[in-house]
């Protein structure tokens, strides 16, 4: 460049470079059902900074908002919603954007691009006394055979504020945790490290959520097949609403001036199956357990079943009494973690009841095939016993009722006085491999304590059984001489739950027989109560 003064004399050249980028737009549209201003907001970030301008205009009305960004570069465009409302989706982006939630990334292109942000009322705000948790069952999906592949169980809780969620799913002896974020359009993005996807993977499937006024809906596919399917509903009770105290029975503290839990004995008692089942091929005796209830509406399940499997479950009320139920079971014979076998189903919580506090009918009980180890150790013992097992499962109810454990068994099961002649109680063994049903009447459950029950026999001295009952948790156990052929010396043992309302009361339980040399045992019923004239 060179100038000139006003008489034509020239200046010394001066030369200078510079480089113009043109800078395109980015056109972002919000859509809301109430003023902008107090839906959701924008934001955008390029890579240098300095890639791109604030959006303009600055005020909060102002709609679409605009930013100048130089081709070429990252950007990310995030919407954020405000209180009382939730991102939904984007409605429209550019080219090859990336959609993590409500963020989107893509690289600036060469022209102007535009962008549409929708945003909705929240929606995962709980109806007045509901919880934020939500349990469910999973289940066969279509044509899906019924197995512990298709059997499971969902839970999780969401932050009603911003739709975060932190859940867990368990199938197939899988127990996956993950997190994520619901979104106004209803589903969940997964968060996994730095990215998010519409899916995660479940072992060898892929799992979606959504979530509505019903709560939240589980699918699991095989490519493009959902083979799994399930319903979570939302925790009926919170500290808005607790549980009525008539389905409370004790305090967790003696402080306290109301009661704030309900512990119920559970039998969990064998039936014929439909369709009909070789009824030497699963067990005909009772399971047991214990459902505790707090105030809050919170669940916990523990028991064993009447092959011996143990399990624990923890769930919450979903309705006014009722509760989905479920617990994974250890392969027979395998590690602890190798969890091959479930139980599962609807149960009810119903004081107004005569004979029971809660019940459920066609729980599903599956067990593995293994193969079967020969010995005597308690692996290669848990082999023998059903060693096809019910891959498919098989059928048993639930009965319970509140348990008082500051009644002695002779009152809790209302038998009657002490006779040292006869005894007051009995108990009948069936089934089992037994020729014929056993029955044992000499004892007497005495009149106890608040902590403690008395058991007399009759004589003293007779060893052809032992029975014991531990109050404090409301079982019985003992041994009993049987009448199979190949007896062995030790005694079969006998394990149960003692039930205390109504048509029900009385003790149901399980053996397992014992003959010698037999790898096919199998569970037999043991029940205790006044003796049957």
């Amino acid at each position: 460049m060179t100038a000139y003064d006003l008489k034509g004399n020239a200046s010394l050249t001066v030369t200078r470079t510079f480089t113009f980028t043109r800078r395109y737009k980015l056109t972002v549209t919000r859509t809301a059902p109430v003023a902008l201003s107090q839906a959701g907001t924008l934001t955008v970030v390029a890579t240098p900074r300095t890639a791109a301008t604030a959006f303009a205009p600055v005020i909060a009305t102002a709609n679409p908002k605009v930013s100048q960004i130089l081709p070429g570069v990252p950007v990310k465009l995030a919407a954020q919603a405000l209180k009382g409302y939730v991102f939904s989706h984007w409605a429209s982006m550019p080219a090859g954007a990336t959609v993590l939630g409500n963020v989107l990334n893509f690289t600036m292109p060469a022209q102007d691009v535009a962008a549409e942000a929708v945003f909705v009322a929240n929606a995962f705000v709980a109806s007045p006394g509901q919880g934020n948790s939500f349990y469910g069952l999973l289940a066969p999906f279509g044509t899906s055979a019924t197995g512990n592949s298709t059997v499971g169980w969902f839970t999780g809780t969401i932050v009603p504020a911003s739709g975060s969620f932190s859940g867990r799913v368990m199938i197939d002896g899988l127990s996956k945790a993950f997190v994520g974020t619901f979104y106004g359009d209803t589903g969940l993005f997964f968060t996994q490290g730095s990215t998010k996807n519409r899916t995660i993977s479940v072992g060898s499937r892929s799992m979606t959520l959504s979530i509505d006024s019903t709560g939240i809906s589980v699918a699991l596919s095989e490519g493009a097949a959902q083979v799994v399917g399930g319903l979570a509903k939302r925790a009926y009770y919170s500290s808005t609403r607790t549980v009525p105290v008539a389905m409370l029975n004790r305090k967790t503290r003696a402080s306290l001036t109301a009661n704030d839990q309900g512990f119920f004995t559970v039998a969990l008692p064998s039936k014929v199956q439909v369709p009909a089942k070789d009824m030497t091929t699963y067990p005909h005796g009772d399971g047991f357990g214990s459902v505790t209830l707090s105030s809050l509406g919170g669940v916990t399940m523990v028991g064993t079943l009447a092959d011996g499997s143990t399990f624990l479950g923890s769930s919450g009320l979903v309705s006014v009494g009722g509760f989905p139920a479920y617990a994974q079971l250890v392969t027979p014979g395998a590690a602890v973690t190798v969890k091959g076998g479930s139980i599962s189903g609807e149960l009810s919580v119903d004081v107004a009841q005569a004979d029971s506090d809660v019940s459920g009918t066609d729980l599903l009980w599956i067990r593995p095939a293994v193969t079967q180890m020969a010995g005597t150790t308690p692996s290669a013992k848990a082999t023998q016993l059903y060693t096809e097992g019910w891959p498919t499962g098989i059928r048993v109810d639930a009965v319970g009722a509140f348990y008082d454990r500051t009644k002695d068994a002779r009152t809790g099961l209302g038998l009657g006085a002490v006779n040292a002649t006869t005894g007051n109680g009995e108990l009948v063994f069936s089934g089992g491999k037994l020729t014929a049903d056993v029955e044992v009447r000499a004892f007497n459950i005495e009149a106890g304590t608040a902590s403690a029950t008395k058991v007399t026999k009759i004589p003293v001295a007779n060893g052809t059984f032992s029975l014991a009952v531990t109050q404090g948790v409301g079982q019985f156990n003992g041994t009993f001489t049987p009448n199979w052929t190949n007896a062995v010396a030790a005694k079969p043992l006998f394990r149960g739950v003692l039930i205390q309302k109504g048509g029900n009361k009385g003790g149901y339980g399980y053996f397992i027989s014992n003959r010698n040399g037999d790898v096919d045992p199998q569970a037999g019923r043991v029940t205790l109560g006044a003796p049957v004239p």
